[in-house]
């Protein structure tokens, strides 16, 4: 834990034993974890939390609920040769849910990303996601607000329409 509201968790799944890492912040501070069965329990002061993933909400200091936002976001990717620029046409994205999606164009500033644009969870079956522009390289970011998926959501894959601007690349 790095600042005892933000806990990172490193998942594994069992079939292909394919791993990422997770980090999760809470709106207090937690002193004590510990896991019981599949059950993971966190100590705040006097209280004790459950962690429930079904619930989609989550509570603060007050009890009042407050909005889960899940998070995903890759890595730059350079789609062929590092630092030739490249023409993104646009994305695909495959899952369950809304999603607010958003593209980084400049790994040197990584606050740098295109505005936030609500796309379906699953954009195969339509057209594509139009997000035209021109880089070295891209990072992608989905944001999954519980207000907007009350049933949950989930990301599958993604796909990136590019074309280079150098026929040899």
């Amino acid at each position: 834990m790095a600042d005892k509201t933000t806990t990172y968790v490193y998942s594994m799944t069992t079939l292909g034993q394919v791993g990422a890492w997770s980090f999760y912040e809470f709106p207090w501070l937690v002193e004590a974890h510990a896991m019981l069965g599949n059950d993971v329990y966190l100590r705040s002061g006097d209280s004790v939390f459950i962690v429930d993933p079904e619930r989609l909400e989550d509570q603060d200091e007050t009890g009042a609920d407050v909005e889960v936002v899940g998070e995903i976001q890759s890595h730059y990717l350079d789609f062929g040769s590092p630092g030739v620029t490249k023409m993104m046409i646009g994305v695909d994205v495959v899952g369950n849910g809304m999603a607010n999606i958003a593209v980084g164009f400049n790994q040197s500033d990584p606050s740098l990303f295109t505005t936030d644009a609500l796309v379906p969870g699953d954009s195969v079956p339509g057209s594509i996601i139009p997000i035209p522009l021109a880089a070295p390289s891209f990072a992608m970011r989905l944001r999954y607000k519980s207000s907007e998926n009350p049933n949950g959501w989930e990301w599958l894959a993604s796909n990136f329409y590019i074309n280079d601007f150098r026929p040899t690349s």
